[in-house]
């Protein structure tokens, strides 16, 4: 009677073996024909079983298909595991882990190369960040010459203030090749958040020569010029910008302002003039020429109040009229930027010194009050 027992106990084992085994051919067959619903819920069985849980296969299959899912457009498969790009990444990496150099494990490989990615971006999409980089980071190996791996790495690593990762990913996009001329422009903020100005530099010259049209970068190229003192480059830098667009206010503007700077207030006068022509409404134009004016006769009202008594009723009465010259030249300008933005106090403060000096009193008291409102 016992060996009756057993022999049936031996063929029940077989038979749960079997029916494991019917389940990964199940899995291939229903995804096959395109059920995933049926394959997920096979497969799922499968790959728990003790029997069939430790085969390559029945993990690479169950990659296959839970990729399947996450692919689904047509919105009947989709909703069985929204996380399913991620199990989907895990199965292969397992099938990869079980059978290392057979046959299916080879297979997973191959896509683990693919899922890298696609893992990535549904944890960035899920806001695992953590886990996102390095997935992106191994796509970037797995495939050398895809440029939304470097893209998506940077930008994660961005996310996570891992400057010095996202930075390297910009420059490897960058040595790709890229069409994104805001790539350049990002790399180059890293830098100079990094204060590596010279890396910047270098960046955004290999950016404007690749894109010579983007006034952005050749803007960020001309700020970085001024910020690292190099006047010289950073006029010819602008002088380059108006020969290509010589209708453009904002070169000017700039050429006016750097001209300030390097001790030209005839070609900076000239160069605000410009930039006036082109657009009367600029409010920066406007008060940088009023302001250039303006300060020539603060220079002086601050002389007359170093006076002593002797010297002012010498020289004093002089100097006021100059003041006023001064003064009466950056009024207009004062008075259209006061126009086109009411509420600016670096306009209506000096606006209300001008009125005062000028003995405009009633526009001074307006505009004493629209200040104490202000204030």
């Amino acid at each position: 009677m016992k060996k009756v027992i057993l022999a049936g106990a031996c063929m029940l084992a077989s038979f749960g073996a079997f029916a494991q085994a019917g389940a990964v051919m199940s899995a291939e067959s229903n995804f096959a024909s395109g059920k995933l619903d049926a394959a997920k819920e096979s497969i799922d069985k499968a790959s728990v079983h003790e029997k069939t849980g430790n085969k390559a296969k029945t993990w690479f299959l169950k990659g296959e298909i839970y990729r399947g899912i996450a692919a689904d457009q047509t919105g009947m498969y989709s909703k069985l595991d929204t996380n399913a790009t991620v199990v989907a990444y895990d199965a292969y990496k397992k099938a990869v882990q079980l059978e290392p150099g057979k046959t299916y494990s080879k297979q997973a490989e191959e896509s683990l190369k693919q899922m890298h990615f696609f893992a990535g971006a549904q944890k960035y999409k899920n806001g695992d960040y953590t886990g996102a980089l390095p997935l992106f980071e191994m796509a970037t190996t797995a495939n050398p010459t895809d440029t939304l791996a470097p893209l998506y790495a940077g930008i994660t690593a961005q996310q996570l203030k891992d400057y010095d990762k996202a930075a390297a990913s910009f420059e490897n996009l960058i040595k790709i090749g890229t069409n994104m001329p805001d790539i350049y422009t990002t790399l180059a903020s890293i830098y100079r958040s990094q204060q590596k100005n010279d890396l910047a530099l270098e960046v955004l010259k290999k950016g404007t020569a690749k894109f010579p049209g983007d006034k952005t970068m050749k803007s960020e190229e001309f700020n970085l010029y001024i910020a690292t003192g190099k006047t010289a480059e950073a006029k010819a830098n602008l002088e380059e910008a108006i020969k290509r667009e010589p209708n453009n206010p904002t070169y000017h503007l700039n050429m006016g302002i750097l001209s300030e700077q390097t001790g030209d207030p005839e070609g900076a006068a000239a160069a605000y003039t410009k930039a006036i022509e082109l657009d009367p409404n600029s409010v920066d134009a406007n008060l940088s020429m009023g302001v250039m004016h303006y300060n020539k006769g603060a220079d002086i009202s601050k002389n007359i109040n170093n006076m002593d008594l002797k010297t002012y009723q010498k020289e004093g009465k002089k100097l006021e009229e100059q003041l006023k010259v001064h003064f009466k030249a950056a009024l207009p300008y004062f008075q259209k930027a006061y126009q086109l933005d009411a509420t600016n106090l670096n306009i209506l403060q000096p606006l209300a010194s001008i009125y005062k000096v000028l003995e405009m009193k009633t526009e001074e008291a307006k505009i004493v009050k629209e200040i104490e409102t202000l204030n």
